[in-house]
């Protein structure tokens, strides 16, 4: 009987045995206890509970492979890469709420309690615990959406007075929502760490970089480099610049860390000028980045439908589509080709209880009429949708098949 097939380790790593070899294994020691003439059938029980036994020792093999590989942060996963990324110094980020200024209009003295509006989207956004209208009859408050996540809303969506109140009479956001942030995947935790071991370095790009990734409440960044004397022709940075643009953070916080890797002689670009502290020469520098600017994505298409189509492969529809263009990030361009990919579900259970009928996936951007054209965003613009931007028309029912 042979050797047992079970993981081994070596300078190479982990080695797994195939299921065959396993299979052969309980194979060998079952004919060297009845004899080399006991049927190998399929068909019988006995060959069955062979392959039980094969199966059962893959699955401890393939356990001792996800042990081995949590021990590093390239191949570990889920909570053991979260473990992993703690000898760094940084931790996975935890998800934030979306937060939206909104004016609230009523009755001088009126006060909220706990109040809640809704935007178009039936989202609930929670106001402050006591809101108290003042002279004048309006004040602006923070509401803060009650889900996790990049919960959207764009001007005048959120309009709805949830929990009534007498003399409350209007609420509205003149604003964009700030978008929160989900759970941080692996590939990004991954990413951060990756980055985290640049950290000692300074004045280079890759540890800004590192530097800001490390920084809590930093939700999306993206760095660009013009290490040319001319403007850059495909983002418009200026010569022997960066331009750095970061979701979250502090603007402070994040200022005085460019302001420490950029660099000397490196010029900085960006919407938001921030003044950085006196340095040890006394000199206060003005360091200019940007905060990514959300531009909501809108699609419509038109389907025919066939057998199987149900209204959830619909909402599965508008929430592929909605996840695809969100997940450009700052600076993404959004091929119309790429995007047939996420209506048709990438290929998943329910792509087939349908069809697009050719040349109507359009989309746009800042609610332009939708086209079958790309959408580029600009250096400092982050793609964003909601499956409510999603407009999906049936056109035709599909006829029957087979006999009538």
């Amino acid at each position: 009987m042979s050797n047992t097939p079970v993981c081994s380790i070596s300078a190479t790593g982990v080695l797994k045995p195939l299921w065959a070899d396993c299979l052969n294994y309980f194979r060998s020691a079952y004919q060297g206890i009845y004899g080399a003439d006991v049927v190998d059938d399929p068909a019988t029980m006995d060959t069955q509970f062979l392959y039980l036994l094969a199966s059962a020792l893959d699955d401890v093999n393939a356990e001792c492979v996800g042990a081995y590989n949590s021990f590093s942060p390239v191949t570990a996963q889920g909570d053991g890469l979260s473990s992993n990324v703690k000898i760094n110094g940084i931790a996975r980020l935890i998800p934030s709420y979306s937060t939206c200024p909104v004016v609230i209009t009523g009755t001088v003295g009126v006060t909220i309690t706990n109040g809640i509006v809704q935007d178009i989207n039936r989202n609930t956004w929670a106001l402050p615990a006591s809101v108290v209208i003042p002279p004048g009859g309006t004040i602006t408050v923070t509401a803060m959406a009650t889900t996790l996540g990049a919960i959207a809303a764009q001007p005048g969506e959120i309009a709805e007075i949830f929990t009534p109140v007498y003399g409350w009479d209007s609420v509205n956001n003149l604003v964009a929502a700030s978008l929160g942030a989900p759970v941080e995947t692996d590939a990004a935790l991954r990413q951060r760490q990756t980055y985290s071991a640049s950290l000692p370095a300074i004045g280079s790009t890759l540890a800004l970089q590192a530097a800001i990734a490390a920084t809590p409440n930093v939700s999306a960044y993206r760095i660009y480099e013009n290490p040319a004397p001319s403007v850059d022709s495909t983002w418009g940075i200026p010569g022997y610049s960066i331009a750095v643009v970061v979701a979250g953070g502090g603007v402070d916080t994040i200022a005085s860390l460019i302001a420490l890797k950029k660099g000397e002689g490196v010029a900085t670009y960006g919407t938001t000028a921030v003044a950085v502290a006196a340095d040890a020469a006394g000199i206060v520098r003005t360091i200019n980045y940007s905060v990514p600017v959300a531009v909501p994505i809108t699609f419509s298409l038109q389907l025919i439908l066939l057998s199987g189509f149900t209204a959830v492969i619909q909402s599965q529809i508008q929430a592929s589509l909605s996840a695809w263009a969100s997940a450009g990030g700052i600076g993404g361009y959004l091929g119309i080709a790429d995007a047939y990919m996420a209506a048709r579900l990438n290929g998943g259970p329910g792509s087939n209880t349908y069809r697009i009928v050719p040349d109507t996936l359009v989309m746009a951007r800042d609610g332009a009429p939708p086209a079958a054209n790309d959408v580029a965003m600009a250096y400092n613009e982050t793609p964003t949708c909601i499956p409510g931007y999603v407009t999906i028309n049936i056109v035709n029912q599909a006829p029957p098949t087979g006999p009538n």
